[in-house]
């Protein structure tokens, strides 16, 4: 299967791997031939794009980081948490429950995680913008803990970063709705009442989940920037915790790539390009070295224009090597060509040919 973007798919395609709608329910199921009317209704549920499966691309497997079975359960357990925290419910033995629930989401997901080798971030993910929030959580959360293997955690330390990750924006509950929906700019005024969820979700957690300082630090730290120039504490560089300067690389990637009400959202390569543009200013570099490595520029599935003037869909990446995939040629100059295989990583008669960009076919 590949993925193709959702203006160009066109009536009849194959879908190759199942969407999913708001509440974890199956909007259309892998196998399905996607008629118009069905890709109308994508597009007006925000979604990017699909992965469909075709002559070019049917041998090609393309492995979640997670299982589909762990997505939607979780982001169903993270909007239950954010809910019930605008409730302010003073129910102790539910708060506590809940508390329970995300915690082992976060133990669920890193043992998903370490049960792979050499795993990277390497699909397009597929969600509708209603849901954003719950979705942008998990993907974070994914995101950390990829860069917390990178840094060699131990499970117990990758698990507290995950507890961190899906709760980082429970602050967001305390604020009011009209501004969080806002399409436009947001007034100054407006804007200082968002820069106060980082310490919102801190007490929240610290008092009603009796979340970790560690984990806390995270969530209350994760919108301060290497330079100093963040909130709430303006703090810079190593005085930033550690959990605090990933998670603040991982939410602003993933909320780049997100599409949105109201823009759309970005390709991998030019979100890793702000975040490596960020390197040493908004971000610690070390932190974003090691994001360089989990997070794939093009993920497998995607179609890249080469500067030979080839165009080829991704078969693999490689560790290390963001920018030197494997693939599979169709295009020459805009004319389709025999598919052939070229690895940029291992074939030194390509090391002259480099990766222009992504391109939407």
């Amino acid at each position: 299967m590949r993925y193709v973007p959702i203006y160009c798919i066109r009536d009849g395609a194959i879908l190759g791997k199942t969407i999913y709608g708001n509440s974890g329910e199956i909007l259309l199921t892998n196998g399905t031939a996607l008629r118009a009317s069905y890709i109308t209704r994508l597009i007006t549920l925000g979604i990017q794009g699909a992965y469909i499966t075709d002559p070019l691309s049917h041998d090609l497997e393309i492995a979640s980081v997670l299982s589909d079975e762990l997505r939607v359960k979780t982001v169903q357990g993270v909007k239950s948490a954010f809910l019930q925290s605008s409730m302010n419910s003073a129910d102790n033995r539910k708060t506590e429950r809940q508390a329970q629930l995300m915690h082992k989401s976060a133990e669920d997901i890193v043992d998903e995680i370490l049960a792979q080798s050499n795993v990277i971030m390497n699909m397009v993910d597929i969600k509708v913008y209603d849901d954003y929030t719950f979705y942008h959580c998990l993907n974070v959360t994914v995101l950390s803990v990829l860069v917390g293997l990178s840094l060699d955690y131990s499970r117990e330390k990758l698990v507290k970063i995950a507890y961190a990750a899906l709760l980082h924006d429970i602050g967001k509950v305390f604020i009011p709705v009209d501004i969080i929906n806002k399409p436009g700019k947001l007034t100054d005024e407006e804007y200082e009442i968002v820069k106060k969820h980082p310490v919102d979700g801190y007490l929240y957690l610290r008092e009603k989940y009796g979340m970790t300082e560690i984990s806390a630090r995270g969530v209350y730290q994760h919108h301060e920037r290497f330079d100093g120039g963040g909130y709430p504490k303006a703090l810079a560089g190593g005085d930033i915790s550690e959990f605090g300067r990933i998670i603040a690389v991982c939410d602003v990637y993933d909320a780049l790539i997100s599409t949105r009400s109201y823009r759309k959202g970005l390709f991998a390569v030019e979100a890793m390009e702000y975040v490596m543009g960020g390197s040493g200013r908004l971000f610690d570099p070390n932190i974003v070295q090691q994001f360089v490595r989990k997070v794939a520029l093009f993920p497998v599935g995607t179609s890249v224009k080469l500067s030979n003037g080839v165009i080829a869909l991704v078969l693999e990446n490689f560790e290390g090597y963001a920018q030197r995939p494997k693939l599979r040629a169709f295009m020459q100059d805009d004319r389709p060509i025999e598919p052939f295989e070229m690895d940029l990583r291992s074939d030194f008669s390509l090391l002259d040919v480099t990766i222009i960009n992504t391109v939407a076919l």
